[in-house]
């Protein structure tokens, strides 16, 4: 407190002697650890301080690592780079604490905030409060070499969110040239973006096979939704787009930018054997939306057959396969309890698409649900070639006990109905059938049928 007593009657009285004596007294202090504070009365009375500023520098820079985080030391190491703006270099803890005080309270002038967004292009790893001060600096002099430093660090940080995606569109627009721009701009497009990609990022990709998945399906979505087919851009992607849609199925991948590709892509004359095994599933695909944050999973049981599937839940949304509403819907948690009576939306994946499952139930008739599906068709009018496929569903497929139980009934009924209308006549179609089956696992009234027929 003297020292500072000194401070005060001299800016009252000034006095050179004194002066002297108080600077010796202060430096005596500071060698020997005194408080902080200390240094900015040297700072004031000291002229000879700032003839060496790279000495000055480190004196703020070691009272910062010793702890004294004052806005008065970044107020005096703003000073001094503004006289010496080559000392902007690299930053350490020190100078971005310094930096992010300027920025914060709009202190830094162009030009300081033009070398500093120039440093962002040299580092070498993302700093979360150095983009925060070349945000705002850009947000005070929105100049294009601030706005490139700002990129350049969020490409470092692989920043990708939908949130990001302004900088990246705002650089293209003032025709920045930066490294991975043009990857970064798409990963972060949102779902909502409504138009064409720009012309220099659809040519730029249509050279790259360095895209991820997902990049993939953004990029060709994007195209087929707003191209023509006889434009240069479609053309020059087509190859590419039905050779991914291909993998993506296959794959049994769905989502709302996939069934847009799907949609373009597939057609009835590309359905084989192969395909049209795996294209059922991804056409009934629906989008289950659960808000309960404890479910894991979506369970679908298929009442008709031995088997269930299980979809992981990923941000409360799951992608479905629903063939019928017979199919029941359960939802199971971390722990494996599942429920019944948990609240969800649904929608419907893809739309018109009747005539492609009819296609693929024709090139592979034994797809089980499909299967299921014709034999519930077949049952509402029975006929010799219905019976047949029903017949055919009980011998090859593993049926639920219930559900072989209705088709037995129905057959049955049928072969009994066919020999009360043809008398006497040749009956060799059904025997071999009903000769086959389990008597035990019929009901009373229809191992009658079974004999009257055969009788």
């Amino acid at each position: 407190y003297y020292c500072y007593f000194q401070y005060i009657h001299l800016m009252i009285q000034p006095n050179i002697s004194q002066k002297e004596s108080l600077l010796r007294l202060v430096r005596k202090y500071l060698s020997e650890g005194g408080h902080p504070f200390l240094f900015f009365i040297r700072l004031k009375l000291d002229e000879t301080v700032k003839e060496t500023p790279v000495s000055l520098l480190s004196d703020m820079r070691r009272l910062y690592e010793d702890g004294f985080h004052s806005p008065f030391l970044y107020t005096a190491a703003l000073d001094l780079l503004k006289e010496h703006p080559e000392f902007i270099q690299r930053p350490d803890a020190f100078l971005l604490q310094v930096l992010n005080f300027g920025s914060r309270r709009g202190i830094l002038d162009e030009d300081s905030a033009v070398r500093i967004a120039q440093l962002a292009g040299l580092e070498k790893h993302y700093s979360r409060m150095f983009h925060r001060i070349l945000v705002r600096l850009y947000e005070t002099y929105p100049r294009k070499e601030i706005l490139a430093g700002v990129c350049s660090m969020m490409i470092k940080g692989e920043c990708r969110k939908p949130e990001d995606f302004h900088w990246y569109e705002t650089a293209l627009e003032e025709g920045l040239s930066l490294t991975r721009l043009y990857e970064y701009f798409l990963y972060s497009l949102p779902e909502d973006y409504g138009k064409l990609l720009p012309r220099e990022v659809l040519l730029y990709f249509s050279y790259s096979t360095e895209l991820d998945a997902h990049s993939r399906c953004v990029l060709y979505s994007n195209i087929l939704a707003y191209t023509q087919r006889d434009s240069d851009i479609y053309r020059l992607y087509e190859r590419a787009i039905e050779q991914f849609a291909l993998e993506q199925l296959f794959a049994g991948r769905i989502n709302s930018r996939l069934a847009v590709i799907y949609k373009h892509m597939i057609y009835k004359e590309l359905i084989d054997p192969q395909l049209a095994r795996a294209l059922p599933a991804v056409l009934k695909s629906n989008r289950i939306t659960c808000r309960d944050a404890a479910m894991r999973y979506v369970v679908v049981r298929h009442g008709e057959l031995m088997t269930e599937d299980a979809y992981p839940l990923q941000d409360g949304t799951a992608y479905v396969p629903l063939f019928s509403e017979r199919d029941i819907i359960l939802f199971q948690d971390s722990f494996g309890n599942r429920y019944l009576n948990i609240r969800y939306e649904k929608v419907s994946a893809m739309e018109a698409v009747d005539e492609l499952l009819e296609c693929c139930f024709e090139v592979y008739p034994d797809h089980p649900v499909l299967f299921v599906n014709a034999c519930y068709e077949a049952m509402e009018e029975l006929n010799g070639d219905n019976a047949a496929l029903l017949e055919l569903a009980d011998q090859k497929m593993k049926l639920h006990p219930l559900f072989r139980s209705r088709l037995m009934s129905a057959i049955v009924r049928y072969y009994k109905k066919l020999a009360d209308e043809s008398g006497d006549g040749n009956r060799n179609s059904s025997v071999s059938y009903l000769l086959c089956l389990d008597k035990d696992a019929l009901t009373r009234d229809e191992r009658s049928g079974v004999c009257e027929t055969l009788i």
